[in-house]
C-alpha cells in the first residue's frame, strides 16, 4: 500500500533508530523554529502559537526522563495538529482521546525504537514487564499522568502494538501514516477536546499561556464586576475558520464557546 509522504524521517533519520535524548530534541526544535520554555506550569506541557511563533512549555518539575517524554509528545501535535482548535488538555496523555494518543504514539516511537525491540522480539520476550527492564523511563511515564482510569501498563502495551505494526508493513512511514489520520478527525473527537479544554478559574494571563493572545477582546461593566469577553478566530483541521469565545468576570474565566 503507498504511503502519503511525509518529511518527518527523513530530515530526522535518528528517529525511531535510537533512543532520542534532549539534546536531539532541542535540535528539532531549532530546526523548527520552535521557541522552547521550561516553566513552572500545571500540567506535564504545552504546544500553542504564540504570535504565530510554534512555541512549547514544558513543566520544570519533570525528570530528564519524563521531560523527554513530554517534549516528545508536544512535538508531535507540532507535526500532526498544527492547526487543531485545541491546545491545552488538564493531563497531557488522555489515551482516548485521539489527538492524544496520536501524540503518544510519537513520543513512544522515541523513546523505544524498532531496532533495539527486534532482539527482544526474536527472544520471544518482548512483553510490559521486558520493556519496563529494558526502558526504565516506561516506569517515570506511567507516573506521570493523573488520569485514574488509565491502566498502567497502557503506554507499554501500546508501544508492542506500533512495533508489531510496523513489522508487518516494514515500508511503513509512520509520521505519514498518523498525519493522514490527523486530517480525518471526527466532531465527536473536537467535542471531547473542547469539554476537557476549558478550566474555569484561571487568571488572562494563565489563559494567554494557554491560548495564545484573543484576536478581540470586549468588556464592560454589569452589577460592579468587569466582563471580558476574548474573540478567537482558529482554523479547524481542514482549514476552515472557526470562532471560539472565552468568558471573565473580574480577570477569571467562566465559561467559554467553542
Amino acid at each position: 500500500m503507498q504511503q502519503p509522504h511525509f518529511p518527518f524521517e527523513e530530515r530526522y533519520p535518528f528517529f525511531n533508530k535510537r533512543p532520542l535524548d534532549l539534546e536531539d530534541l532541542e535540535y528539532i526544535c531549532e530546526r523548527e523554529s520552535i521557541t522552547l520554555s521550561v516553566r513552572k506550569l500545571n500540567c506535564h506541557g504545552l504546544y500553542v502559537r504564540v504570535h504565530d511563533v510554534p512555541t512549547i512549555f514544558i513543566d520544570e518539575s519533570l525528570t530528564p526522563n519524563q521531560r523527554v517524554f513530554a517534549l516528545l509528545h508536544e512535538l508531535g501535535h507540532h507535526f500532526l495538529h498544527p492547526n487543531l482548535t485545541k491546545n491545552y488538555l488538564k493531563d497531557s496523555f488522555f489515551p482516548y482521546v485521539e489527538i492524544e494518543q496520536q501524540a503518544n504514539d510519537v513520543a513512544l516511537v522515541g523513546i523505544a525504537p524498532d531496532p533495539l525491540l527486534e532482539p527482544i522480539h526474536r527472544q520471544h520476550r518482548l512483553s510490559p514487564g521486558q520493556l519496563v527492564r529494558r526502558f526504565p523511563v516506561f516506569a517515570e511515564i506511567n507516573r506521570m499522568s493523573a488520569n485514574t482510569t488509565l491502566q498502567p501498563l497502557h503506554f507499554l502495551r501500546r508501544r508492542i502494538e506500533l512495533f508489531h505494526e510496523r513489522r508487518a508493513e516494514p515500508g511503513l512511514d509512520f509520521l505519514a501514516t498518523l498525519k493522514q489520520r490527523a486530517t480525518r478527525l471526527g466532531g465527536r473527537h473536537r467535542k471531547r477536546i473542547a469539554a476537557e479544554q476549558v478550566q474555569r478559574g484561571v487568571s488572562e494571563v494563565e489563559a494567554v499561556l494557554k491560548w495564545g493572545d484573543p484576536h478581540k477582546v470586549l468588556t464592560r461593566t454589569r452589577d460592579g464586576a468587569t466582563i471580558a469577553k476574548w474573540l478567537y478566530t482558529k482554523l479547524d483541521e481542514n482549514g476552515d475558520a472557526v470562532a471560539q469565545r472565552l468568558f471573565f468576570r473580574n480577570g477569571r474565566l467562566v465559561g467559554a464557546r467553542l
